[in-house]
């Protein structure tokens, strides 16, 4: 993990500990770092962060969040490709 995403996932985490596995799933997305500023863009962080996701995917599915994020990245709605979205 490189420098410049440890302190975006410190960040996002904004002190709560409830971020943490979202980050650990976003680690594995190969845009990571678009997605970590994406949310600090957006004032989505620490308690924030859990409130929208809670609204946006009650069911809380990381993939979700994380498909959510990527179509507002590249302004389409296809699905995570493992591969070439994920490692």
């Amino acid at each position: 993990m490189t420098g410049k995403r440890r302190s975006l996932m410190f960040r996002v985490m904004d002190g709560n500990p409830q971020v943490l596995p979202y980050l650990h799933h976003f680690d594995r997305y190969h845009r990571c770092d678009e997605i970590l500023a994406w949310l600090i863009k957006n004032r989505l962080t620490g308690k924030e962060f859990i409130a929208w996701v809670k609204d946006l995917y009650p069911h809380l599915t990381f993939l979700s969040v994380g498909h959510y994020i990527l179509s507002k990245l590249k302004k389409d709605n296809r699905p995570i490709v493992y591969g070439k979205d994920m490692i």
